[in-house]
Formats: C-alpha cells, structure tokens, sequence
C-alpha cells in the first residue's frame, strides 16, 4: 500500500490520487483520503513526501471561511468538489498533528489550528455544543463530533492551549446529550438518528477511551 501510495502522488501538488479506474472521478484527491497518505509516510518516516501534501494545503489550497473543500483535482489543485464538511478538514489536521508530533516540525501547526478555529466557529452556533456536518449543513454526524474531540485533545496536548480543552469538553457533552443519552438503545450515527454505523462503535473506544465511556 505504501508503494502504492508513492506511485500515485503527484510530485508537483504533493496530492494522492483518491481513486485508480473510476472515470467519474479520475484524478480526484478527497481530503480524508490526504490525511491518511500523509499519516502513512508519516509512518514510514518519509517526511518529503508528507511535506509535499502538506504544503499544498498549508501554502496553495483554495478554501471556504476557513476550511477546505472535499476534494481537489491531482494535476493543478484546483478544487473538484465545492463541498465543506467537518470530519474530512479535521482529519486533515490530525494528519498534521500526526506530522508535527513525529518530527517536531512546526511549519504546519498552524493550519492545524485554522482548521480547528474554523471548526470551533460552528460548534459555537449550537447551544449544545455540537458540530454540524459543515457550514451550510444542518445535520450533525456522531462520527465528526468524535473526529472533533480526538482533534481538540491532541491539540491541546500539543499547545496547551486551554481553549482546545473547552471545546473537547463541549463535544463530549453533546455526544452524551444526543448519540449515548439512553443505554439500552445502540450509538446513534447522528443527532436524531438511531441508524446503526458501526464505525460509531470503533471509533468511539479510540477516541474518547474505554474508562470515559
């Protein structure tokens, strides 16, 4: 998979390709898919390749109050897919926080905390503490409020900074209020709806750990 990853970055734009032989979306990089490229060269301590992502997002990405769009095209960056949503930017800087953590490079710290500000912004319209699905969405996903607290407690294990634990703490109240509120019904994929998602499970013993639950 790492080799696979290597032949399938594009060395000018330092983007993934997404996808290899659907037409519909040939040449798409959706953000989440970045995040876990860069976290696997982080992996595999091949620091170049993870910079060249990186600095797309860091120096030349177009973006929409904050944050990034989806998806854009490997060639020239441009972006493929005008969606915003949460999960996908948050993940993206967990894969710089990943990045600073293992190099104690600095240089994209700071668009981890854009993404986070810009994340904090929209949670801050909810009396509840949550986090929409995206700026001009009105659904909100279990899943991208556990991104989001992950995200806030890293960062805040990074900087110190003690805004990012009133956020975790925010998200973590709205998940009680609305995804684990009555035992004997299984975690909600979302704020009024009771499919089961399975990833909600997994997700939710790493993200907020076994003695919290």
């Amino acid at each position: 998979m790492y080799q696979w990853l290597k032949i399938h970055q594009n060395m000018r734009t330092g983007l993934v390709m997404s996808f290899e032989g659907d037409n519909e979306i040939a040449g798409w990089a959706f953000i989440y898919d970045q995040s876990l490229a860069v976290q696997a060269f982080v992996k595999f301590s091949d620091f170049d390749r993870a910079r060249k992502n990186l600095r797309f997002f860091s120096r030349d990405a177009k973006t929409g109050g904050g944050l990034y769009y989806n998806a854009y095209y490997v060639n020239d960056g441009s972006p493929a897919e005008y969606t915003i949503h949460c999960g996908p930017n948050i993940w993206l800087g967990i894969a710089a926080l990943q990045y600073t953590v293992k190099t104690g490079d600095k240089e994209y710290l700071d668009m981890a905390e854009r993404i986070a500000n810009a994340v904090m912004d929209i949670q801050s319209e909810d009396k509840d503490g949550g986090i929409r699905g995206g700026p001009t969405v009105n659904w909100f996903s279990t899943e991208h409020n556990l991104d989001a607290y992950a995200y806030f407690v890293m960062l805040h294990k990074i900087t110190g900074n003690p805004k990012y634990i009133r956020a975790a703490e925010k998200t973590l109240s709205w998940l009680i209020q609305h995804t684990y509120d009555r035992q004997e019904l299984p975690v909600k994929r979302g704020k009024g709806d009771s499919t089961i998602a399975t990833d909600t499970y997994a997700w939710s013993i790493a993200a907020i750990g076994p003695a919290t639950l």
